[in-house]
């Protein structure tokens, strides 16, 4: 009896278990044989055997606690001995001879034969009682013809005792469930948060769901209202060798022949379907067919009232059922997934929404930079400029000056992105607003520097900015250069970086830009490039550099155009960096002067 007791609070082992330990304590410490615990399977309305003692156990399981060999007895078989004491609500005492007979009906002829073998003449079966319910059986065999009023109060103490044993453990087993729940509730809240990935959360969300309710699928898909399409997002389903991947993420499900997913989408209301259920329409029964699926339970996910796509799980087994457990469990872990789907959905509005800006800027940034060079007699111009990003901070322009002179400004504003765009046209617009009053290059970046110095100082931000002034008729050129990287001036076979050098503009409020003169022979080059050419960055990280951009220059035909020399030099870069993210604005400008 100590023993028995010590069982009733241990409710923490598994419940097989502990009836295991029970009906072995009894039968060692009592003497009594043919010791058996049954209990009701509501699902099948059918009374199991789920301990036995001493040589009855071997034809119960193979090993372990669980029950490997279901012995059951329907509920409506109202003479069998172990369903009557579980229907009447009291003790039976029968010759064992009518026990080795309902186990035979049973399939279980070993145990009865084995239980026909033993010193037993009768055996008795005692309900277990929780609280005013019948929850179990407690079968017991003895050699003789009747048992003492002392005997029966003992067994029916037993049963008293063993029953609380049930319902402790389903108790404790209860709780663990509801923690292995919240765990899972709070662990799928914790992945929503650290992730914006909905895969992931879906995937997480999809595996806690599995763990907890031991179904066979799991389908998170979303709903496409406009086209009556069901999105897949994530379908698993379990194989002998572990889940798969049923349908790729992005699998359409037209609705059309998903009217049962449709209804409960449109309805909000959850859906238990059967595949042997006649009203099911043949395309969800085909359906459920291909998948191999017995029963489905469809739970829509809703945010603020609105459907936005199902949790559906699927068991491929006979005989399983969609639990109240399981659907309170689904439920709130479909909770998670809506969330998770309305963030993705909110995320891809945002996203859509930045690349139509961002695509916009794109487009006006272009309009800002010449199209084509302008046909000046005399001069050849080719010129390219490619963001880093969408948009980007190099510019380049072209200038109609007084005197017939014609000016080029190259430039480049630092940082990347829109930052760097909104001031490129904030220098184009000042620019634009200094030729009428041109000078000279030097005189235009000191006005500019003074004009630009304060926005550009409250933004922490500089802009590189070389001009050139060409004076064809006199043949020559003035430089003036505000942190750009110098011009290379190419004539027959020699190459001279033209001697050009000073602050960026907005880098300091006063300052004064001098002009650099070059003597324009025929054939000459000039080849001017912002600081996103020189450093470009190959995969492993090797910087182009000066004497690469200087060779590239030099295996050019003496006879190139401005157009080849520029798709050459680029075409060395790009075969330099390869398939490697650019890191910066890259700017190339190409001048000729005639023969």
């Amino acid at each position: 009896m100590q023993n028995i007791n010590a069982l009733t609070y241990n409710a923490k082992l598994p419940q097989h278990r502990i009836l295991r330990l029970a009906v072995e304590g009894i039968r060692q410490n009592l003497n009594y044989s043919g010791v058996m615990v049954c209990l009701p399977d509501r699902d099948t309305n059918s009374l199991t055997i789920q301990a036995a003692a001493g040589h009855l156990d071997k034809f119960l399981r193979r090993k372990g606690d669980t029950p490997t060999h279901r012995i059951a007895f329907s509920l409506d078989e109202t003479e069998n001995p172990f369903v009557s004491a579980f229907n009447t609500h009291t003790a039976q005492d029968t010759p064992v001879n009518v026990w080795v007979e309902a186990l035979e009906q049973a399939g279980a002829a070993d145990m009865a034969q084995t239980l026909a073998t033993q010193n037993i003449s009768r055996c008795r079966a005692t309900p277990l009682w929780q609280s005013d319910e019948v929850i179990g059986v407690l079968v017991t065999g003895h050699p003789r013809q009747g048992l003492s009023p002392e005997e029966r109060a003992t067994l029916s103490t037993l049963a008293n005792q063993i029953a609380l044993i049930i319902t402790n453990a389903a108790l404790y087993q209860a709780e663990q469930q509801g923690r292995r729940e919240m765990a899972a509730l709070y662990q799928a809240g914790l992945v929503i948060t650290s992730t914006l990935s909905h895969t992931e959360v879906l995937k997480a969300i999809s595996q806690q769901i599995l763990d907890l309710t031991k179904v066979e699928g799991c389908i998170i898909g979303r709903w496409d209202a406009a086209k009556n399409l069901e999105v897949i997002e994530l379908f698993l389903q379990k194989t002998p060798v572990g889940w798969l991947e049923k349908a790729p993420p992005g699998t359409s499900y037209s609705l059309k022949h998903r009217p049962l997913v449709k209804a409960a989408l449109e309805q909000q209301h959850l859906k238990i379907i059967h595949r042997d259920d006649p009203d099911i329409p043949p395309p969800e029964q085909i359906w459920m067919a291909q998948n191999g699926a017995k029963m489905r339970l469809i739970i829509p996910l809703t945010i603020r009232s609105e459907s936005i796509g199902v949790v559906e799980l699927l068991t491929t087994q006979s005989g399983q059922k969609f639990t109240n457990k399981i659907i309170r469990i689904t439920q709130g872990l479909a909770a998670q997934a809506a969330i998770a789907l309305e963030n993705a959905r909110l995320h891809e509005s945002e996203i859509k929404r930045m690349e139509e800006e961002m695509e916009l800027a794109r487009r006006i940034q272009i309009s800002l930079l010449p199209h084509d060079p302008p046909k000046i007699p005399g001069l050849s111009i080719a010129a390219r400029s490619v963001s880093a990003r969408l948009v980007g901070g190099d510019f380049y322009r072209y200038l109609s000056l007084p005197d017939g002179q014609f000016g080029i400004a190259i430039g480049d504003v630092s940082g990347k992105g829109v930052p760097s765009a909104l001031f490129m046209a904030v220098a184009i617009t000042a620019i634009d607003a200094q030729i009428r009053q041109f000078s000279s290059p030097g005189d235009m970046l000191s006005q500019l520097n003074h004009d630009l110095h304060p926005r550009m100082r409250s933004s922490r931000m500089n802009t590189g900015l070389l001009v050139a002034a060409f004076d064809l008729k006199e043949k020559k050129l003035q430089v003036a250069n505000a942190g750009m990287i110098s011009p290379l001036l190419k004539q027959q076979e020699t190459f001279q970086w033209i001697d050009s050098y000073g602050l960026p503009i907005g880098a300091i409020a006063r300052t004064t830009y001098y002009n650099t003169t070059v003597i324009l022979n025929p054939n000459t080059t000039i080849i001017l490039a912002s600081d996103g050419m020189i450093e470009a960055m190959s995969k492993s990280e090797q910087m182009f550099g000066f004497p690469r951009f200087q060779q590239s220059i030099r295996n050019i035909p003496p006879h190139a155009s401005s157009q080849q020399i520029l798709e050459r030099i680029w075409q060395d870069v790009s075969s330099f960096i390869q398939d490697a993210e650019p890191h910066d604005d890259m700017t190339l400008m190409v001048v000729q002067t005639g023969a």
